[in-house]
């Protein structure tokens, strides 16, 4: 089980060194911080230095999140509003998709954690009484 959280824990240490989306800092009103990063990707993808970016300013956006919903309706309302056009026409069959996906992707890792311990114990004994290796199938 230690085995299978490596995964997480290398996620979570690389996610927390990445910064935030420049959308987001820009919904959030923080512009400075928004062009920085937008002018470290360019340092990254082109070279050269921050001060190469072509681009001084950027312009405030406006969104339905900074909209600050002050109940639990008004916060309903918002989520709703923001999710509804996944299920609907030009949308729906990729939200089908995806969830299609998911779920294969869920009931297979689901199925073979459930299983490993019994393949591991079969493999286990297996090269314990023949001594030679044969692949997982003929083993099982």
């Amino acid at each position: 089980m230690l085995l299978c959280s490596i995964p997480g824990l290398l996620s979570f240490l690389v996610i927390s060194f990445l910064p935030e989306t420049p959308k987001f800092l820009l919904a959030r009103g923080r512009t400075d911080e928004s062009l920085d990063v937008l002018a470290r990707m360019y340092v990254s993808n082109n070279g050269g230095t921050k001060t190469d970016y072509p681009v001084h300013s950027l312009n405030k956006i406006e969104t339905d999140s900074n909209v600050k919903a002050n109940n639990l309706i008004e916060v309903a309302s918002l989520m709703l509003h923001q999710t509804l056009p996944l299920f609907q026409a030009p949308l729906l069959k990729y939200t089908l998709l995806v969830c299609c996906v998911q779920f294969g992707i869920f009931a297979t890792s689901s199925g073979m954690y459930m299983w490993f311990p019994m393949i591991a114990n079969n493999l286990y004994l297996y090269y314990e009484k023949y001594e030679q290796s044969d692949g997982v199938c003929t083993v099982l």
